[in-house]
C-alpha cells in the first residue's frame, strides 16, 4: 500500500491525499462527536493493530470525545479471535436503541 501511495511524484501524491482526505475519519470528527455525545457512536480496536495504528485510533477518539474498547493481545488480523467478545459488546451497545417490549 505504501508503494502505491509513494510511486508518483510529490505533487501527484499530494493530489491523491487531498482527494482521499474527505474520507479520513479525522476530518469527520464534528458529526462523529455529535453521535458520541448522544451515545450513538462507539469505537473498538485491536490493542496491537498493525493496519490502523492504535495511536491514530486514540487521536480520533480524543478528538471525537469517545472511549475506545480495546481488545488485548490481538492485531488487525488476529482480531477474529476476539469476535465473540466484540459481537457481545456491540450487541450491548446497540441494545440501547431497541424499542421497549410491549406489555
Amino acid at each position: 500500500l505504501l508503494s502505491f501511495f509513494t510511486r508518483d511524484d510529490k505533487q501527484k501524491q499530494e493530489e491523491l491525499y487531498q482527494k482521499l482526505a474527505k474520507y479520513d475519519p479525522i476530518n469527520l470528527t464534528e458529526p462523529l462527536s455529535v453521535l458520541a455525545k448522544n451515545k450513538k457512536f462507539a469505537m473498538i480496536n485491536a490493542q496491537n493493530d498493525n493496519v490502523f495504528p492504535p495511536k491514530c485510533s486514540q487521536m480520533l477518539a480524543d478528538k471525537i470525545g469517545c472511549p475506545i474498547k480495546w481488545y488485548p493481545d490481538v492485531d488487525h488480523y488476529s482480531f477474529s479471535h476476539k469476535l465473540p467478545d466484540a459481537v457481545t459488546d456491540l450487541r450491548l451497545f446497540f441494545r440501547q436503541d431497541l424499542p421497549k417490549p410491549a406489555k
